[in-house]
């Protein structure tokens, strides 16, 4: 019986031994498939922060772009205080959604973008 019993110890010695490389290769594997996968996260997040400064430029710019342009309008140039609430006032009467306007556009673009991108598999267009 010691005999027997000695016998399935090497067995078992030897299948785990047999067995070590393989764990270990699979061990291995999942490692460099986790790191490919944060590499891959982190370039996602840098294109989509990419497109999100550059959106919030564009906005900006278009912003100033608006200003200059209300700033040349007669009433802004009388200067007085009351011209220049009517004429807001009036603005704001015949264009309720004017003051949330270029946002919501500005985030309809970035959501299209942001789709993109996923779908795309991380690649900027």
């Amino acid at each position: 019986m010691g005999r027997l019993s000695n016998l399935k110890s090497r067995l078992m010695l030897l299948v785990l031994i047999t067995l070590a490389p393989v764990v270990l290769l699979i061990l291995y594997s999942d490692v460099r498939h986790r790191r490919s996968i944060e590499t891959d996260i982190r370039n996602n997040l840098s294109s989509l922060s990419f497109l999100a400064k550059d959106n919030l430029n564009k906005f900006f710019d278009t912003t100033r772009l608006l200003l200059i342009t209300l700033s040349q309008t007669a009433e802004v140039q009388k200067g007085s205080y009351s011209s220049i609430s009517v004429f807001f006032r009036n603005l704001q009467k015949h264009y309720p959604d004017y003051v949330n306007i270029g946002m919501e556009l500005k985030m309809k673009e970035l959501k299209e973008q942001i789709a993109r991108l996923e779908k795309d598999g991380g690649k900027v267009s």
